[in-house]
């Protein structure tokens, strides 16, 4: 276990763990983001891009060469370690975005369907470019929620009737599964959050935490999206916003913030506690898993992070 307290100490917004385990990027308030070394937590690179919002959420590339910081005003594209900002793309408030593997491409998912951005330099020796944009099979007044990783499935709700979940395939839009809930799910990008698996996504607002399966493949005819577990968080949180989270890749295991801004582990399939780790964070404001499942992270206020081993 690993305890940096970070200068600037400013408020940790979001944080995100390499895919090699050798640097960490985080997106202090009024500080933009850096990339730091995961051994002693010293500062390899700084992106100075707007600090408030602009933690919404961190995604590192496959390969570690880059890393997207999605904010209100769109999405940062920024280099690892050295934080030089490549260039902003896609669409304000992304509700949900992952780099593609092998390619130099984003995907975006935002109101009214997502977008496919490719961000490659103009030529092989050019560091700038322009983004390029393509929007993907719009899909009218449903709001897309997140993607499905590698697959061409998004899930997403409609604006007008916010009770009905529907998972689609890109290309013609076909609906290949749906979930009727009996309250509404807020389908507004800042009043809840989502994180995915290739086998399963949590839907995460103040009141409930609901994790659902991915469909097991193309199921042909449209089948009901299964609903895994549903919980509330412990109670009482730290702020009224909705608790920070993360979902192992394996998809069986969510990190949560809990009470007193503790941070538990929890089995997706049932919602249970299964482990609480007691950090001494002022004020859990974000956590992370690696892409291997190996490392996990919180971060909070007063620059403070934690990173430890999950196996």
């Amino acid at each position: 276990m690993r305890r940096f307290r970070l200068t600037p100490r400013s408020a940790v917004e979001a944080i995100a763990l390499s895919p090699d385990g050798r640097t960490f990027a985080v997106a202090q308030v009024h500080c933009g983001v850096t990339v730091r070394d995961i051994a002693d937590g010293r500062e390899l690179g700084r992106c100075p891009v707007q600090s408030r919002g602009c933690g919404t959420r961190l995604e590192y590339a496959p390969d570690g060469r880059h890393l997207a910081a999605g904010h209100g005003r769109g999405l940062d594209v920024i280099e690892v370690p050295g934080g030089r900002l490549v260039g902003r793309v896609g669409p304000a408030g992304a509700s949900d975005f992952r780099f593609l593997t092998g390619r130099p491409e984003l995907m975006a998912a935002c109101e009214g369907g997502y977008e496919l951005i490719r961000y490659a330099p103009r030529t092989a020796f050019a560091r700038d470019f322009e983004p390029v944009v393509t929007r993907l099979t719009p899909l009218g007044s449903r709001h897309v929620l997140a993607i499905c990783p590698d697959t061409n499935w998004v899930l997403a709700t409609d604006l007008a009737y916010p009770w009905e979940l529907a998972v689609y395939a890109f290309g013609p839009p076909r609906r290949i599964a749906t979930y009727r809930a009996a309250e509404p799910i807020p389908p507004k990008h800042d009043t809840f959050r989502v994180a995915s698996t290739p086998s399963r996504f949590v839907i995460a607002d103040r009141s409930a935490v609901r994790v659902f399966e991915w469909p097991a493949g193309d199921p042909g005819p449209e089948v009901s999206l299964a609903l895994v577990s549903k919980f509330a968080p412990t109670k009482p949180q730290p702020d009224p916003l909705i608790p920070p989270f993360a979902l192992t890749p394996c998809g069986n295991y969510i990190l949560i913030r809990g009470e007193k801004s503790r941070v538990e582990l929890r089995a997706a399939a049932t919602g249970d506690v299964l482990t609480v780790w007691k950090w001494g964070l002022p004020r859990t404001l974000a956590v992370a898993v690696s892409s291997d499942g190996l490392l996990a992270a919180a971060a909070g206020t007063q620059g403070r992070v934690v990173v430890w081993d999950l196996g």
